[in-house]
């Protein structure tokens, strides 16, 4: 019975009847002050995207985010961007709230990480949204659209999946010489 869950599992995770979908348009500035629009600056190239829609989310965001610097964060063949979710933060607290997330972040790091004030309806749709805390990661094609994705905890199989398809999907947007 439990490796007819992990079949089933494994199937509603890698053969998504959304997948295609394409993600919102975004217009956002990164914490190193660059403007980010996507889907256009992928400009053809892959990008791996992890948000979070709460505080608390940074929990299983970080984990993903730190693997992620590690293998793509200077990559120039593939995009990567933490997107967190901040459409419900008041106005006047989002001063504090972007120079509590900048602080422990270094130079580097703040190019990837790209606050979101606007369309957190659109990222929940297109996230498969369905609890505030978990951390959802999206891969997407140059173009913008979901070629995989995960939600929750960290694990080093999903991540090894994310991996693998990110390397393909780059390679099958390579130049050929």
């Amino acid at each position: 019975m439990k490796a007819a869950f992990l079949l089933l599992g494994s199937l509603v995770l890698f053969c998504d009847p959304l997948r295609g979908q394409s993600i919102p348009v975004t217009d956002a500035r990164s914490l190193a002050d660059n403007v980010i629009k996507l889907p256009d600056d992928l400009k053809g190239k892959p990008a791996v995207l992890v948000l979070g829609f709460s505080k608390s989310s940074s929990r299983q965001t970080k984990p993903w985010a730190d693997e992620l610097n590690r293998d793509f964060g200077s990559d120039p063949k593939i995009a990567f961007y933490q997107l967190p979710m901040l459409q419900e933060v008041p106005c006047p607290l989002r001063g504090f709230v972007l120079q509590g997330m900048r602080k422990p972040l270094s130079t580097a790091d703040r190019k990837h990480f790209v606050p979101v004030f606007d369309n957190e309806a659109a990222w929940k749709v297109a996230a498969h949204f369905v609890a505030p805390d978990e951390a959802y990661v999206l891969l997407v094609d140059g173009f913008g659209r979901i070629e995989w994705q995960a939600s929750g905890v960290f694990g080093d199989e999903k991540y090894e999946a994310l991996r693998k398809r990110a390397i393909t999907l780059e390679q099958s947007v390579a130049p050929h010489n």
